[in-house]
């Protein structure tokens, strides 16, 4: 699926100015000291390499003359996005043409969401009409605040007009791309624009939120396939122009699969852009989540494009402390080296850009630019986590998609705190057995949903030599959510499936003690594997302790939790717990100790051994010289954040003094360099010691071609 040459320059741009230029629709004194050259002289010392300008807006309003649409009335004659635009394009900048799905002028294009208990919440019709836009003779404008306007169903009649807005704009300006963000629903809508396709799939059958999961591969089909026409659409219209297009296709790891973005968007855009989540989603986010989702966007076929947002809500113009920041950074430049760019602390109103900002950015930018600079790299292969888009998409009907989900971040987890080298690969990605042969273990953390295709591929990989660790009910499912008779690697694996564990909390053996695993676990019985460990119940006699997550342990069972079965040349685990997701969500130590002792019995050999906290992650690439690049990136904040209620700016990354990486390689030391830290290199009898002076957010040790 290779990108098409107009989007040829995204791989080519290091840092991207995601310009948010709010402003309430109802502000009669909005832009009240835009001149162009003023937000020209705050866009150039930021000094990026690719802009994105606003052509419309939240409210859907456009900052540009367009022939249809209300344009933000306090702009008057001023054309924002021309101004803008030729003001950058003389100074030899690229530029993205921002569009957004929003809306604050139709009402009834709303979408109407469907709840679990059946209940519609339909958006208010109290609204208010803003009079200074009734001149303009194109519609009436709503009064909205800021993070309430209008969310238009994927289905309704803002479709063709996103394709005029974009045919305006490509058409006139000469701009390298076009941008649509928030397009999506989040949750199951009911509005007439899908009540006719929604009864179509339920049948005879009421449009209930049951009948909907019932039919859910259908129903998300339909959903996803609506989305990415639009999308395609958009490509041809940006394309003909002579315009790349890289709409906002999120990360999916942190938003359930209803908003229906997926990887029918491929094919047609230029560019992946995605968001920084940490902020996003403070329910479930981590400081890792920035690694792991440069890892997920690493394995799409396309150049990235890596957001960092700011403080959102409430602080859509103030700027992340350098440090952040800096932790973000030292993040995506050790995977992948995406194009960079601050988003969501764009100018205030008044068009002005707060200088505490423009300074952080600038440095942020210049920094990353020379931190990135040389060819591209290839990963070091040794483990490899799959993301399932199927197991996404289809396991979990509804709105609550977040086992699956969990059960990812908790392996993801581990492997960073356990300063694990690994990849994370898209099932969608997998076409033939080349694209697993170089990993020494490939974890398959809960992928119910597995094609034949694939779940061939991964027992070719098996018998050929690999290591497979699969947990719970991984094969159960196909592709598309269909439950088959048995798992599809039930062979492989040594087990058959027999159904769920009764309980809802399961223990397993920790050294003498068992440990609570509260969350869902499956009966097996071992036909040809080795069964290492079984599954603890709880006393039946305390079935309500505490909070009902940790009950009491009682007896052990007969069913298996831990097995392990020597198929063809490889060797295959299994695990009937979700011991990824328990330790993910509840964050108990002993859980994170299971894992950690688990991956410590599987993963292979290492040529490295990183002693460091747990909160500095290690990653690796090389060249096609055979260069490696050894990344350390140093997460250590005094606090834990983000956080539900209470949240803290990352205003400091604590140095750490000590950190030592034994290389088992025989290469001589004195070729061994770091970038962005002082290192003493000393041999040994394993190896080379190196050793970091003072860990900041990151550096990288450079390891010459020649070492074994």
């Amino acid at each position: 699926m290779p990108s098409s040459k107009l989007g040829a320059f995204f791989a080519e741009c290091r840092t991207i100015m995601w310009y948010d230029q709010y402003c309430e629709n109802y502000y009669t004194r909005g832009f009240k000291r835009y001149a162009p050259e003023a937000v020209l002289d705050d866009l150039l010392q930021m000094n990026a390499d690719l802009y994105a300008i606003y052509a419309t807006n939240q409210w859907g309003l456009a900052y540009y003359d367009s022939d249809f649409l209300p344009k933000y009335a306090p702009l008057g004659e001023h054309d924002y996005l021309a101004e803008v635009v030729d003001g950058l394009r003389a100074h030899g900048k690229h530029i993205i043409a921002y569009m957004n799905w929003l809306d604050s002028r139709h009402p009834e294009w709303r979408w109407h969401k469907l709840n679990s208990s059946n209940a519609v919440s339909r958006p208010t019709e109290d609204l208010v009409e803003i009079p200074m836009y009734a001149q303009q003779d194109k519609g009436p404008v709503y009064a909205v605040e800021y993070g309430d306007w209008f969310l238009p169903c994927i289905n309704s009649p803002r479709r063709e007009e996103i394709l005029r807005i974009a045919t305006e704009v490509a058409s006139r300006y000469p701009v390298d791309a076009l941008h649509l963000d928030m397009f999506f629903n989040p949750g199951i809508c009911v509005c007439p624009y899908c009540q006719e396709t929604l009864q179509r799939i339920v049948g005879d059958e009421p449009v209930t939120y049951q009948a909907v999961c019932d039919h859910w591969d259908e129903y998300l089909a339909w959903r996803q396939q609506t989305s990415a026409s639009l999308i395609a659409q958009l490509a041809e219209i940006a394309h003909a122009h002579g315009k790349a297009l890289a709409p906002n296709s999120f990360c999916p790891i942190y938003m359930d699969p209803l908003i229906a973005v997926s990887s029918q968007w491929w094919p047609h855009i230029d560019s992946y852009v995605t968001e920084a989540w940490l902020r996003l989603c403070p329910q479930y986010a981590d400081v890792h989540s920035s690694t792991i989702t440069a890892k997920w966007v690493r394995s799409v076929p396309k150049p990235a494009l890596f957001l960092v947002t700011g403080q959102h809500p409430g602080f859509s113009h103030a700027t992340l402390a350098a440090p952040e920041y800096a932790m973000h950074a030292a993040s995506v430049r050790s995977n992948g080296r995406p194009t960079l760019g601050s988003c969501g602390q764009g100018p205030y109103p008044t068009t002005s850009t707060s200088p505490r900002a423009i300074a952080y950015i600038r440095d942020l930018f210049s920094q990353y630019a020379a931190q990135t600079e040389g060819a591209a790299r290839e990963t070091v292969k040794q483990v490899a986590l799959l993301w399932s888009e199927d197991t996404w998409g289809y396991y979990e009907p509804g709105e609550d998609s977040r086992a699956y989900r969990y059960e990812f971040l908790g392996y993801a987890r581990a492997l960073l705190e356990g300063h694990r080298i690994f990849d994370v690969l898209i099932d969608s990605q997998i076409t033939t057995i080349d694209d697993l042969a170089p990993y020494g273990l490939l974890i398959l953390p809960n992928v119910a949903c597995l094609g034949d295709e694939l779940a061939d591929l991964v027992t070719a990989y098996v018998q050929q030599g690999g290591k497979l660790l699969a947990t719970a009910e991984t094969s159960l499912c196909d592709g598309e959510g269909r439950h088959r008779e048995e798992l599809a690697l039930a062979e492989v694996l040594g087990v058959t499936y027999q159904g769920r564990f009764h309980w809802p909390t399961c223990y397993l053996e920790d050294k003498g003690e068992p440990c609570p695993c509260p969350s869902e676990a499956m009966i097996v019985q071992a036909t040809a594997a080795d069964v290492l460990q079984h599954l603890i119940a709880p006393d039946p006699d305390y079935p309500n302790e505490g909070t009902g997550i940790d009950l009491v342990p009682g007896a052990h069972t007969e069913h298996p939790a831990l097995t392990s079965h020597r198929y063809g040349q490889g060797e295959a685990w299994y695990l009937a717990a979700t011991l990824g997701k328990a330790s993910y969500r509840y964050g108990y130590f002993r859980m994170a100790h299971l894992l950690e002792d688990l991956l410590n019995r599987l993963c292979l050999e290492q040529r490295y051994r990183l002693e460091a906290p747990k909160s500095v992650e290690i990653h690796m690439e090389q060249d096609e010289q055979g260069t490696r690049y050894v990344h350390l990136v140093n997460l250590t904040t005094p606090h834990a954040v983000p956080a539900r209620e209470i949240v803290r700016s990352i205003n400091e990354i604590v140095t750490l003094h000590g950190v030592r990486l034994l290389l088992r390689d025989h290469v001589p030391y004195e070729a061994i360099t770091c970038d962005g830290a002082e290192i003493t290199v000393e041999p040994c009898h394993e190896g080379v010691w190196v050793s970091v002076a003072a860990l900041e957010d990151g550096c990288t040790i450079v390891v010459p071609a020649g070492a074994n």
